[in-house]
């Protein structure tokens, strides 16, 4: 048996050492990327959570005869979320307009699409709300990241028929 010089200990223990360390790159950006994930998926659930006190989505959103309570004070985000929350199905940039639209009575209906077309792409950037485009259909639909499962929107969010065939 053949016996290791320092310089060749020293070597071997320099070379696991280098390859730790790159494991440990490694495993820190995975880290930070799942940390990522996690984040956005939180904030996509936060925006859509029922809060304790009340039974149904609706109820957060609506009052005690159902109609939609529009938070006129908090951000265009939260305005967004409220309106499809309401809903409960995907629902397209000129549905959030027509519905927002009694509520912004100082803001042009242009100036309006503009401000939720330009906060809608913001929100589908950071994931808080996904883009979906029904087959056959010109245009897109939008609804929370909860209600889709397996890369496909759930039966009950998806847009009425009816409405659909109207694009």
């Amino acid at each position: 048996m053949e016996e290791l010089s320092e310089d060749d200990i020293l070597k071997g223990l320099k070379n696991k050492l280098a390859k730790l360390r790159k494991e440990d790159k490694e495993a820190i950006y995975v880290k930070n990327q799942r940390d990522s994930q996690i984040e956005r998926l939180t904030k996509a659930i936060d925006a859509f959570i029922i809060p304790v006190q009340k039974t149904t989505s609706i109820d957060s959103v609506a009052g005690d005869n159902g109609e939609f309570i529009y938070p006129k004070e908090e951000s265009w985000s939260k305005r967004i979320i409220s309106f499809i929350k309401y809903h409960s199905k995907a629902v397209t940039i000129s549905e959030l307009v027509e519905g927002i639209k009694p509520y912004e009575r100082t803001i042009s209906e242009d100036k309006l699409h503009g401000s939720i077309s330009n906060r809608i792409s913001d929100m589908v950037k950071k994931k808080d709300i996904i883009a979906y485009k029904p087959k056959k259909m010109k245009g897109y639909f939008y609804a929370s990241p909860i209600w889709f499962e397996n890369g496909e929107i759930k039966e009950e969010y998806k847009p009425i028929e009816k409405e659909v065939s109207l694009w």
